[in-house]
């Protein structure tokens, strides 16, 4: 982190009741790795302090969740903080950095704060971009997540669909659609690649071939039905068909004067 924002000697030890989570932040799974940190942070204490800014008389967490709930489990009252100021956007945006790199926020969480800071700040995405060190691209790809309904979102976060399933489902139209795509990409366990497949099928069916196995029939009643109209007009028809196991064989008899009869 910059010197601008913090001093590195400035480590305060702060009540865990003063420090708020941040709106945008929804409570994950607890994991196994998280047990670890509750037993290392027991052991041995907080190696690395988390970081948050002022809220009124109280702080909001920028980044550390972990740490934090790991140490209210550990029995901890106080953990060892860096206070910074992210009234700016630089600050914010580095912040939202930190985490990033840090991987303390999941892929909506990020869409979310990057979504509020620039909305917050009136900054265009080319600016936002400029300022993480991240293309306009990869700026806008983020916060397209933010267009699917919130509740399908965090199925999708929930059941363990990456960012990039998201936004391959963000091509479907409907919520409806999106909704039984999902369905089908978690019960099958689909890659990403599998899905953008599957999305593109849907999308593109693939015309039917008229001269397909099982259209046969169909064009057999064609003839017929063609034969009858011409002997109901007059004319004398005669059909002949024989077949071996891969090949149809018709031999049409048609006369171009209606007035013969065939014996």
């Amino acid at each position: 982190m910059s010197q601008q924002l913090y001093s590195p000697a400035k480590i305060l030890y702060i009540s865990l009741s003063d420090i708020n989570m941040p709106s945008a932040y929804r409570k994950r799974s607890w994991t196994e790795e998280d047990d670890e940190l509750v037993r290392s942070i027991a052991r041995y204490g907080v190696l690395l302090p988390v970081t948050l800014r002022r809220n009124g008389n109280k702080y909001e967490l920028i980044s550390g969740k972990r740490r934090f709930y790991a140490c209210r489990r550990a029995g901890m009252s106080k953990i060892p903080a860096i206070i910074l100021d992210v009234t700016s956007p630089e600050g914010e945006l580095m912040a939202l950095t930190e985490n990033h790199t840090r991987k303390t926020l999941d892929y909506i969480e990020e869409a979310e704060e990057l979504s509020r800071i620039i909305t917050v700040h009136g900054l265009s995405h080319e600016e936002a971009a400029r300022r993480i060190g991240k293309s306009p691209s990869a700026v806008s790809n983020k916060l397209r997540l933010l267009n699917m309904p919130k509740e399908l979102l965090y199925t999708a976060r929930d059941a363990g669909l990456s960012e990039r399933h998201v936004r391959a489902m963000l091509r479907l139209s409907s919520s409806r659609t999106i909704a039984s795509v999902m369905q089908t990409v978690i019960d099958n366990d689909m890659s990403v690649s599998e899905t953008e497949k599957h999305i593109d099928e849907l999308l593109h069916p693939k015309k039917e071939n008229i001269y397909a196995l099982g259209s046969t029939r169909l064009f057999l009643n064609t003839v017929y039905h063609g034969a009858e109209i011409m002997k109901k007009s007059g004319y004398s028809v005669d059909i002949e068909k024989s077949e071996t196991e891969s090949i149809i064989h018709i031999n049409i008899t048609l006369f171009k004067d209606p007035t013969p009869v065939l014996k």
